[in-house]
């Protein structure tokens, strides 16, 4: 019966541990992806998208993509994107399910290792609903934290549970039933055994940080396992010996998976030297960050991701961290006697932070919350057994105890709830984070690449800006100041960020390719062939690089030299709309028209709602003579996208040859009025307005006053467009001007060498010199 009551105690407690922690966390379902990492781990890694594959599974264990080797963690993305697709809801739900689970085993594992109900279960809940867990379960990209802390608890549980079935073992007696009974239980502790070393072994695969486990390990075994004491090894130090030979498997495990993680970071430069980052430099921040967590345990304030790393601490920073990490240690030595579980908790937080406080330097980030997922079980332990002896010693009433706890409680579920809601967007979290770090070089970057995402290029420029004044070096920031700046239309001023970018990493391929849009654009094109050829020469897989260049190529003329570009870009990447329309273009360009229009059609197969790639078949349709196809193109175009005067102009031409001659006027006129100094349209309609056999389409005066201003946007220069203020001006009896005009027209075309349009004046000269005006059947002006 009482059995049975324990149990319904012990359900009670999961399931409200489950139900609280669902509740605290619930926004991070509703949650984005952030724009840090989560494109790498999730989003975009096409490795993951695509689900649980023999081609998948095997790149989870080969890749050391994001510097470190975690295969679990990528098989469990993967099946979030077999489960839920392609979104953010799926991870977001799964960590969210994998700290419900380790909430609860955090309180299973506590209460089976001390058998004290109410105290693990307080641990347990401190450890759930604490607002320094957010990062780790809000955050897509910590699947490997969330993922590795469930192994490190089964593996601690096992591990439990394999000490236990031993004692038993050897508290049986000598006779043959009890013998019997010892090897059964000799038999459980040697599955538990080989349980705790699979699960730490999966711990490994999923973040080497587990690599402290057996460090652990060893405390539980001084308390309160109490496998041995100081006393003991003083006068037996064969029993600790003996513990250390027993978990020499657990050490090697994690002297090879650390030697591979350093390896591994070391090869991908991620490793901070000590001429960069001196021995002296490490150890301030270590003990800085010591005391940070300890002070964001009591108050989890300002909470952000990340916290910069600044050049050097205060002084008196420094010397207070100092003071208090080694006060505490001293004092947690001195109790540790008495009361093992302070020195356990102590030294478990202080053991299980040092992969990542620092002393081996990855990363700019002077801490993290994620970091104290599992050093601050060690705290809440500490915390909790010295506040329930106290509270015995004094004789507190329970019930004030337990008000004072649930306190505690609710204020971390709300602030928890707080904190999860910055997570919602990358936009949200900068934002919060920069407010509660100042300046924060990696926040200006994070929040100005998710501003210029969302075409908020403007905003996002001052943070480019002030990033690359925090990190005048650093090839990140200025390759976005960079790119920033050219979208803004200022390609001068982005050569120079994007040249510091290449000098601090000369390989960067993104770099290159916009150093060299840069150029192109101010019209260096010698450099800017330069920089895209390099690309090419780095990453021969890039499309990008045989696209700029083609696109170089065309702008230099060089037509067949382009097609090749664009063809081999295609070649890479089929579904590359933009390198087909161009291809497309070059090919109607250099006369073939066939396979022009075969590429923008497949343009517009790839792209159906692209108004431009419509526009363009249209525009090679109507070159080609194929009138039907032109107008159905363009008036597609104009479907997506409503009020493009160049559109209007293109069809209006279409409309003119097919005879539809008011439609195309009032088009031109709706093209007019949007561009109004566009001397074109101006052109086509002036001409129109003087030319026409149709006195109900002609307007003399409008066509003069239209045709007039066409000429002075071309200051006078521009032949065909002088040919059609003559029109105009014989259409309203200016006989004289007309002809004085159309002169002019035929010396400019003579000196430019445009024969058809000298040939127009000449037309237009006999007509005015008869005393009659032009009348154009064909509707179509000479350009």
């Amino acid at each position: 019966m009482a059995n049975s009551r324990n149990n319904w105690r012990v359900l009670s407690i999961c399931l409200l541990l489950g139900v609280v922690t669902l509740a605290g966390y619930w926004h991070v379902v509703n949650c984005g992806f952030v724009d840090y990492d989560d494109p790498s781990y999730f989003s975009n890694n096409p490795h993951v998208q695509a689900g649980l594959t023999p081609q998948s599974i095997v790149w989870a264990f080969r890749t050391d993509e994001l510097v470190s080797r975690y295969p679990l963690t990528w098989l469990s993305l993967m099946l979030d994107a077999d489960l839920f697709g392609k979104g953010p809801f799926g991870p977001h739900f799964t960590n969210l399910l994998l700290h419900v689970a380790n909430a609860i085993l955090v309180f299973l594992v506590l209460r089976m290792l001390t058998g004290a109900f109410w105290r693990s279960a307080l641990v347990a809940a401190l450890f759930a609903l604490h607002p320094l867990r957010v990062e780790a379960v809000a955050w897509i990209s910590e699947r490997k934290g969330v993922l590795s802390s469930f192994f490190w608890l089964l593996a601690m549980g096992a591990y439990v549970r394999s000490v236990q079935e031993a004692k038993r073992d050897q508290l049986t007696g000598e006779d043959a039933d009890r013998e019997q009974s010892g090897s059964v239980y000799r038999s459980r502790a040697s599955l538990f055994q080989w349980l705790a070393l699979a699960f730490f072994t999966c711990g490994l695969l999923s973040k080497p940080m587990v690599v402290t486990l057996p460090f652990v390990l060893l405390l539980l075994d001084y308390w309160p396992l109490e496998r041995f004491t100081f006393a003991t090894v003083r006068s037996r130090p064969a029993v600790l010996v003996r513990l250390v030979v027993e978990k020499i498997p657990y050490f090697l495990l994690s002297a090879v998976i650390g030697g591979v993680t350093m390896l591994t970071h070391e090869k991908a430069g991620a490793v901070v030297s000590l001429t960069s980052s001196p021995l002296s430099s490490r150890l301030a921040n270590a003990l800085v960050a010591y005391a940070r967590y300890l002070g964001k345990t009591f108050w989890p304030v300002d909470l952000a991701l990340p916290y910069p790393l600044p050049a050097h601490w205060p002084v008196g920073e420094v010397v207070t961290a100092t003071l208090l990490v080694v006060g505490l240690s001293a004092v947690v030595l001195w109790l540790g006697r008495r009361h093992r579980y302070a020195l356990v908790g102590w030294c478990w937080f202080l053991g299980t932070l040092v992969p990542v406080i620092g002393l081996v330097q990855w990363g700019d980030q002077a801490m993290a919350d994620r970091f104290m997922y599992v050093p601050q079980i060690g705290l809440f332990i500490g915390l909790v057994w010295a506040v329930g002896e106290l509270a015995v010693h004094w004789r507190v009433p329970k019930y004030s105890v337990g008000t004072v706890a649930v306190v505690v409680l609710v204020a971390c579920t709300f602030r928890t709830w707080n904190q999860v809601h910055y997570w919602t967007s990358t936009e949200t979290l900068f934002h919060h984070t920069l407010a509660v770090t100042g300046d924060n070089y990696t926040a200006d970057v994070n929040l100005g690449s998710a501003l210029d995402d969302q075409g908020k290029t403007q905003e996002a420029l001052p943070l480019f800006v002030r990033a690359v004044k925090l990190a005048p070096h650093d090839p990140d920031g200025n390759y976005n100041l960079g790119v920033a700046l050219l979208k803004l239309g200022h390609p001068e001023e982005a050569v120079a960020p994007l040249t510091q970018a290449l000098k601090a990493k000369p390989d960067y391929v993104d770099a290159h390719i916009n150093l060299g849009s840069a150029l192109m654009k101010l019209g260096r094109l010698a450099r800017a062939a330069e920089q895209f050829q390099t690309v090419i020469h780095l990453d021969p897989s890039r499309p990008e690089g045989y696209f700029n260049l083609g696109t170089l190529f065309m702008a230099e003329s060089k037509l067949e030299h382009a097609i090749e570009c664009f063809n081999d870009a295609i070649q890479l990447k089929p579904d590359y709309a933009e390198a087909r329309s161009n291809l497309g273009i070059a090919l109607m360009r250099s006369g073939k028209a066939n396979e022009g229009i075969q590429q923008l059609t497949e343009v517009t197969r790839l792209q159906p709602t692209n108004s431009e790639a419509q526009f363009n078949l249209g525009l090679a349709c109507l070159n080609h003579g194929d009138l039907e196809q032109a107008v159905r193109r363009f008036n597609e175009s104009l479907r997506l996208t409503p009020g493009q005067a160049k559109v209007q102009y293109r069809l209006s031409q279409a409309l003119l040859r097919e005879d539809q001659t008011k439609e195309a006027v009032a088009l031109l006129e709706k093209a007019s009025r949007l561009h109004p100094d566009h001397p074109d349209i101006l052109n086509e309609l002036a001409w129109v307005l003087a030319t026409d056999p149709d006195a109900e389409v002609r307007s003399g005066l409008e066509a003069v006053r239209l045709a007039g201003h066409a000429c002075e946007l071309t200051e006078n220069q521009q032949a065909p467009m002088l040919n059609t203020l003559a029109a105009a001006y014989a259409e309203t009896g200016q006989f004289s001007r007309a002809i004085a005009t159309a002169r002019e027209s035929r010396k400019l075309a003579e000196a430019a060498g445009q024969k058809e349009v000298a040939a127009q004046a000449e037309d237009l000269l006999k007509a005015f010199q008869s005393g009659q005006p032009f009348r154009d059947s064909s509707r179509q002006p000479a350009h």
